[in-house]
């Protein structure tokens, strides 16, 4: 039940990962994604369950609801129309591609404006009539201003610029937002066609993996190559266009398509090691991004950062170190999931004076009492019992040497196992990516990231500018010491970073007394994190679907809530 003075808006995102949020005056309640409920990752459509999960978590009714916000609106942008018709006209005049291979690329292009056409006017139709069956007035907010707005006002800056890029939204695959005392500017875009996200989703493809669910692994791939030998031939499909403000994708040049499937890469990479072809991808986008901050946000600029390019750590850690940027946050779901919350944001802003304000965590998910908890547990016939010290003993335990599953208060919001819903070891393994991996079922090039007392921190990483926000969140690699390589070789990658989360006592006090005791015990302030989940299955949600994934792990331990349960 709401007061009468309260605004609440419920926010839906549906595509690549579908969620809900409830926001309540301008600040997040509570949200989730459709697929921590329905077991699917990276699940699409309309969230029922999530809605019906964020209504009941927030004491609500669909009548206490002043309106639903979504996203892919395409009012800011101009028509699509008039973009295809100019990449026509220039690989009709290309001199780099013969008659048939323009005729091919006039086909994709053609076929590409016929698809974004039918998803946009039938398939977000659909869903938009889905989601009026809620019963409350629908506001709808294009889709860059919806990434935009959810990083802006979650920032606590009150003046920044906000980047964000991907695959596409709505008339665009990217945009530039000034952001002032409360406004958002949108200063420039990239269409549909010249998209960063379809370019290495591409090569996530070509290399055997699933666009919008691997792109990690080419990123972990990528450090075992040699970035310089593959480089211009990547060059030749996606660029910066300093005179039109845009990100560029060359379809004039014959090997860039806005597509996953690219016909064009199996011969133009026959022969070339899998690794190069990754570090060679990787290093373009990292160079072409570069480029259009350093040239479009003056100097200096604080900065946000959103949408699905923005899960490349690697690429962060570039930007944080651009000298034309005094600060960088990361919005912590940054893909298409964050737009629930972002439309959200943005109507109540525009019906509202909202300020921004600073998240300092994104625990916004489901928690689970003892006695739910142990209801479940006696389902699986285990061995278990309840301890008040629990922090303690899994560190000790951990300092063992020890795996330990952890579920534990409110589930996080976003791609990232935040402590709450994580698998634990000690750092000091190196072979720790080989067997724990297999135990989970995953094939993973990226070691395991740690998790780093926030106070210790200067001694194990390369600390510059202020870094907080992003290693609050694991949306960055940082550079690690001499000192971390030598004490926690599990988590260094063979490029000498890593993705730490830096954790306060503030931020979650439980999990930072498990690292805190193990600290105590070891002299080690750091320890691996990983997400609690199987191969291919989203990270755990529920007691249930906790004990399930410790039973298939065949973990030795899982600390749930205040209980320790043993194999």
């Amino acid at each position: 039940m709401k007061d009468k003075k309260d605004i609440i808006i419920l926010g839906i995102s549906f595509t690549s990962t579908a969620e809900a949020a409830i926001v309540k005056n301008g600040k997040v309640v509570c949200a989730i994604a459709e697929e921590r409920l329905n077991r699917i990752k990276n699940w699409f459509g309309i969230p029922k369950l999530s809605v019906e999960w964020v209504l009941k978590e927030a004491g609500l009714s669909t009548d206490d609801i002043d309106f639903v916000t979504t996203h892919d609106g395409t009012e800011p942008f101009v028509s699509r129309k008039p973009i295809f018709d100019k990449m026509a006209e220039l690989i009709s005049a290309s001199k780099e591609i013969d008659g048939t291979k323009k005729e091919a690329q006039l086909k994709i292009l053609w076929d590409k404006y016929d698809h974004v056409t039918k998803v946009i006017n039938e398939r977000h139709e659909e869903y938009i009539k889905e989601i009026e069956g809620f019963g409350r007035p629908v506001k709808k907010v294009d889709h860059h201003l919806a990434h935009a707005t959810g990083a802006y006002f979650t920032s606590g800056w009150d003046e920044c610029y906000v980047l964000t890029a991907d695959g596409w939204g709505a008339d665009a695959s990217s945009g530039l937002f000034k952001c002032e005392d409360g406004k958002i500017e949108r200063v420039a875009h990239s269409s549909i066609i010249d998209s960063l996200g379809y370019f290495y989703g591409s090569v996530t493809k070509y290399l055997g993996f699933t666009p919008h669910k691997h792109e990690g692994k080419v990123l972990g791939l990528a450090g075992h190559g040699d970035p310089k030998r593959l480089a211009p031939f990547f060059r030749k499909m996606v660029g910066f266009d300093k005179a039109n403000k845009t990100f560029r994708g060359f379809m004039e040049n014959g090997f860039y398509v806005p597509l996953h499937d690219n016909p064009y890469l199996a011969d133009a990479l026959k022969g070339e090691k899998r690794e190069d072809v990754a570090a060679g991808a990787q290093r373009v986008l990292e160079e072409v991004v570069l480029e259009y901050i350093q040239e479009l946000v003056p100097a200096p600029s604080k900065l946000c950062l959103a949408g699905g390019i923005f899960a490349n750590v690697l690429l962060n850690q570039k930007i944080l170190a651009l000298p034309n940027i005094a600060e960088v946050f990361i919005y912590p779901n940054m893909g298409d999931g964050g737009l629930a919350v972002g439309s959200a944001l943005y109507h109540y802003s525009k019906e509202n004076s909202l300020k921004p304000y600073q998240i300092d965590n994104v625990y916004w998910g489901p928690e689970y009492t003892d006695e739910e908890i142990k209801e479940e547990i006696e389902k699986y016939n285990l061995k278990y019992e309840k301890l008040p010290n629990i922090e303690e003993v899994v560190a000790r335990l951990l300092a063992e040497g020890n795996v330990v599953a952890r579920f534990n208060g409110k589930m996080e919001y976003g791609p990232r196992a935040l402590g709450n819903r994580s698998v634990l070891f000690k750092p000091d393994d190196a072979s720790v990516n080989d067997w724990l991996n297999k135990k989970l079922k995953r094939t993973e090039f990226m070691p395991f990231a740690p998790v780093t007392l926030r106070e210790q921190a200067s001694e194990y990483y390369e600390l510059f500018k202020n870094i907080e926000r992003p290693a609050t969140f694991m949306t960055t690699t940082l550079s690690c010491t001499t000192k971390m390589k030598e004490m926690s070789p599990g988590v260094v990658h063979i490029d000498g970073t890593a993705r730490p989360q830096l954790v306060t006592k503030e931020q979650n006090p439980s999990y930072y007394s498990i690292i805190e005791n193990f600290y105590k015990i070891t002299g080690n302030p750091t320890l691996i994190n990983t997400s609690f989940n199987m191969h291919e299955e989203p990270i755990v949600c529920s007691p249930d679907d906790a004990l399930r994934a410790f039973v298939a792990a065949e973990l030795p331990y899982l600390a749930i809530g205040n209980f320790l349960v043993k194999k």
